[in-house]
């Protein structure tokens, strides 16, 4: 799996997941040209956001969830352990153990 097919299929999902402080949210609706409704909450600012970058990238023919990629759930023991060997996915925290994150996140992509 290229490092485009991940982002269009993972970073929405965490976006949503773990939304950023209320300022980066209204910078992101921002560069999306994406006017956030007054008086949403960041989990439904966050959800709107992950839904218009999902837009975006099916527009450019990207997937958008890891099923779309045939990634079986099944996988996803393999995925998490070659995951947490990947220092851009783990950066600084070799010693931590982030499977029930990782699991998580690829739940909510799937």
């Amino acid at each position: 799996m290229g490092q485009g097919e991940t982002a269009s299929t993972i970073n929405p999902t965490v976006l949503e997941l773990d939304p950023p402080e209320r300022p980066a949210l209204e910078r992101i609706a921002t560069a999306l040209d994406l006017e956030l409704p007054t008086g949403a909450s960041d989990e439904e600012a966050a959800h709107l956001i992950a839904e218009s970058l999902r837009a975006t990238y099916r527009e450019a023919g990207m997937p958008t969830r890891l099923r779309d990629l045939n990634v079986p759930r099944d996988a996803f023991d393999r995925l998490i352990a070659a995951t947490a060997k990947n220092f851009n996915a783990n950066p600084g925290r070799r010693d931590e153990d982030r499977s029930g994150e990782m699991r998580r996140i690829l739940e909510a992509a799937w």
